[in-house]
């Protein structure tokens, strides 16, 4: 992934928290903050330059691990618009038909693998 892809990636991610969140176009995207940084010398789980030497799997775990948090801090705040219920089913593997005992076992297998402990 070059530089600029990935800059479009994390730019997309934060688009995607507000809109999820309600914060609009220029809100706080407080949980995209504690994951990524654009910038250098950002205390964050994944720095940009720790993103751009991961391999491709790697950013997906990252990515991955980032919208599962996303969904667990907005599913607490009640729920999700439909269309954007479909970009996170896709991001965890679900059709759009998923019965909700579907996306309850796919986040805990995601847990699972994110967060063993």
């Amino acid at each position: 992934m070059t530089r600029d892809e990935l800059v479009r990636k994390l730019r997309d991610l934060r688009r995607l928290e507000r809109r999820l969140t309600g914060a609009g176009e220029s809100g706080p995207t407080q949980l995209w903050c504690e994951f990524f940084s654009i910038g250098e010398g950002a205390r964050v789980r994944y720095p940009f330059r720790m993103l751009q030497v991961f391999d491709r799997q790697s950013r997906e775990r990252a990515f991955r691990e980032y919208l599962l948090a996303l969904w667990v801090r907005i599913g607490a705040a009640g729920p999700v618009v439909s269309a954007q219920d479909q970009f996170l089913l896709d991001e965890l593997g679900l059709s759009a038909d998923a019965r909700s005992e579907d996306v309850r076992a796919a986040f805990r297998r995601l847990a699972l693998e994110l967060h063993p402990d």
